[in-house]
């Protein structure tokens, strides 16, 4: 999985939670239409509030074979996980 727009403190919990099930790579660069391009060959990717989900972000990750889009919102203590249908909860 593809994280764009991390910080530091981000990976770190990110990875705790993650326990190794999942390769990920993370990227201080916001998700928008002209970086979609950067998630081609991944499998999925993870945005953050502060990137760019419009259309023609999403048109470019759907270029790049990208099917999967998790959306992070951290808040003090709590990290949500949001996918199509679902949505985790994951406490530091």
């Amino acid at each position: 999985m593809l994280f764009f727009s991390s910080k530091p403190y981000d990976e770190k919990h990110l990875s705790e939670i993650q326990q190794s099930r999942h390769e990920s790579t993370y990227f201080d660069t916001q998700l928008n239409a002209n970086t979609a391009k950067l998630a081609e060959g991944f499998d999925a990717v993870c945005c953050f509030v502060n990137d760019s989900l419009d259309r023609a972000a999403f048109q470019g990750l759907k270029d790049h074979h990208i099917h999967r889009v998790v959306s992070c919102y951290v808040v003090p203590d709590l990290i949500i996980l949001t996918f199509p249908q679902q949505k985790y909860w994951a406490l530091r």
